[in-house]
């Protein structure tokens, strides 16, 4: 019974881990309130996983401001490179889906916006992690992560259907309107 309340238990060990992943959980939404850093913060996540609870080293938060200091201009402006084309895709997708719901010749566009924004984000991901790893140039950064997410497009894919799943259950209301924006309706 005294194994059961040593430090290194396996419930101990266990509620530790989830803590950590609390604390750079509220780290990661802190770092990210600007939304430009949202590339830096989500890179520094990756990271301080990566460092701190996949490698045993060192504290979460250490790890966490160590990757968002060394990476800052690399992981900003990689992530703004893409996000930039990234939110024109989707303005151009959410328009042309409304444009179809108002029976407009235009409005089957959406389905190819859709697409090239799916791969978009496939690709920010990939940057995210790339960035993580490599202290590259912000050119060579997202060149490369743009020939990964290509390169392994059967993981990419798999990526943005989990990704997907878990994203649109939380949006789909019994309405059939959008929890997101509370205007377009959900398709059938």
């Amino acid at each position: 019974m005294n194994d059961f309340f040593d430090l290194d238990a396996p419930l101990f060990r266990f509620l530790t881990r989830v803590a950590d992943m609390v604390i750079l959980s509220l780290l990661w939404l802190i770092g990210s309130l600007p939304l430009f850093t949202l590339g830096i913060s989500s890179t520094a996540l990756y990271y301080a996983v990566n460092k701190s609870l996949i490698e045993d080293r060192g504290t979460v938060s250490e790890e966490f401001f160590r990757a968002y200091r060394r990476s800052f201009r690399q992981a900003t402006l990689s992530f703004l490179a893409l996000a930039v084309p990234e939110s024109i895709l989707l303005a151009d997708c959410f328009m042309t889906h409304y444009l179809k719901g108002q029976q407009a010749a235009t409005g089957n566009l959406w389905i190819i916006f859709t697409v090239l924004s799916t791969c978009g984000l496939a690709w920010m991901i990939y940057n995210v992690a790339y960035a993580a790893r490599f202290d590259d140039p912000v050119k060579k950064t997202v060149l490369q992560s743009g020939a990964m997410a290509l390169l392994h497009f059967d993981k990419s894919l798999l990526l943005l259907v989990v990704l997907a799943a878990f994203g649109t259950l939380p949006a789909a209301d019994p309405s059939g309107t959008c929890r997101i924006c509370a205007v377009c309706p959900v398709d059938p």
